[in-house]
């Protein structure tokens, strides 16, 4: 069999067949055309195709085999649903391609660890360098939030690029079955994204940056790309631990660090480099400041409170309470939390191939302990918003909102405790206050 091995390979391999308008290439063939797997394809390069397609080239070709799909040298189409390829995720040189999110999810969902490491690991190197074709929607959303004069910068691919990882690596809450889980050193079990995911990165943090910039007028062009390249990168890198207890690796260091190479390797000069790494190194949070870690004498210090003030930015809006819940999800999970819940989206997606917050909530009420647990936290929540220090210059806060939202916390989280659901109470929440990716 004539290996695959390059994106050419792939590109004659499909014009050959004339299904270049009516098929797309999916797995690993995607990862062979953008240089993720560089080893070239040891099996077929797999096309799917809708079933009009399927029964024309069925009856048409001569096929080596057919018993699955329609096999011919090198190439193996099989029957995909009828818009597949309204599906796919991007097109380079005429030739439709399944997008890394599907992939990946596909891969969490089976357990294909191999190349969920590929995939990760290519898109958390500083080397990583996605054509324009793969991130083009992304580079849209950034274009349409910045002056034209900004079009074309360097530092909006880079923030592109973290936009498509973010939507890969850890998934969205606006799409069906739409969340991932992370892994790393420190937490060896899967953790779902319910907090740490798209929307966070895109609606919280760099729309937050965006807003912030509009309303103060306190960062200039060069410190608002930069902001925005660290926002949508700021929480790339997850599963190596808080500062707290790894400090020389933990995860807002390590996402500093590759927003600071991807940046350098576009060419971006180490001073703007050096400032969204700042930005991205300011977020983490201080318990016993009980605020970030914004460091004045580092210099950038626009781009920190930006970073830093829109980290936190949710929680003083209208939807905080239940995006509170969202929050406390994702660290139930976590190593140095409530270990019950150490390991259930893990098996959630190995049982039940899917995770959600909603079925979480439903396992939690399920179990009186879990539930009153859960309920004590959302109340402590209430704590937080009250207490949390905003950062110095940061032009969103919304302190009315802040306080409405810990009444609210305590409230429900007492509720929870005394018997109420916790999927009903967040049910009801998102209902009253929707988010504006809900909207």
């Amino acid at each position: 069999m004539e290996r695959i091995r390059s994106q050419e390979d792939i590109t004659q391999a499909v014009h050959r067949l004339g299904l270049q308008d009516e098929s797309v290439v999916t797995g690993q063939g995607t990862l062979v055309a953008l240089g993720i797997e560089e080893q070239g394809m040891f099996g077929y390069l797999e096309l799917e195709v809708g079933q009009t397609v399927y029964r024309a080239l069925r009856e048409t070709i001569a096929w080596d085999d057919t018993v699955e799909d329609l096999r011919q040298g090198s190439v193996a189409v099989r029957l995909g649903s009828s818009d597949v390829v309204a599906r796919a995720g991007f097109t380079l040189d005429g030739v439709n391609y399944e997008g890394l999110p599907s992939i990946y999810g596909l891969a969490q969902g089976v357990r294909d660890t191999d190349t969920e490491d590929l995939v990760c690991n290519y898109l958390l190197s500083a080397d990583a360098q996605l054509p324009s074709e793969v991130i083009a929607s992304e580079l849209d959303v950034l274009n349409g939030l910045v002056h034209d004069r900004l079009h074309g910068r360097p530092e909006l691919t880079v923030a592109a690029q973290g936009l498509y990882a973010v939507r890969t690596l850890f998934g969205s809450l606006a799409e069906p079955n739409g969340l991932r889980t992370y892994r790393g050193d420190y937490e060896a079990v899967p953790v779902a994204g319910m907090h740490h995911n798209y929307e966070h990165t895109r609606y919280d943090v760099v729309g937050g940056v965006v807003r912030h910039a509009q309303e103060s007028g306190s960062l200039s062009d060069d410190e608002l790309l930069q902001s925005i390249a660290a926002a949508t990168e700021h929480d790339l890198v997850m599963g190596y631990g808080r500062h707290a207890n790894n400090p020389g690796g933990y995860d807002e260091l390590r996402s500093a660090r590759l927003v600071r190479g991807q940046l350098l390797r576009r060419g971006v000069s180490e001073h703007a480099a050096q400032g969204a790494y700042e930005g991205v190194v300011a977020t983490p949070f201080n318990e016993t400041t009980k605020g970030q870690n914004i460091r004045p004498e580092v210099g950038f210090l626009a781009v920190q409170t930006a970073l830093a003030g829109a980290d936190l930015s949710r929680f003083s809006e209208t939807y905080g309470v239940h995006s509170g819940f969202l929050w406390q999800l994702e660290n139930l999970q976590r190593r140095d939390t409530y270990s019950p819940m150490r390991g259930v989206c893990d098996m959630l997606l190995r049982d039940v191939g899917i995770v959600s917050p909603e079925i979480l909530l439903e396992v939690i009420d399920e179990d009186d302990g879990l539930r009153q647990a859960f309920g004590g936290i959302v109340a402590e929540n209430g704590d937080f918003y009250e207490n949390v220090t905003i950062p110095t210059g940061w032009s969103l806060d919304k302190p009315a909102v802040r306080m409405r939202n810990a009444r609210a916390a305590r409230a429900i989280g007492a509720r929870i405790v005394a018997g109420s659901s916790a999927l009903q109470e967040y049910q009801a929440m998102v209902h009253k206050d929707p988010a504006p990716w809900s909207r």
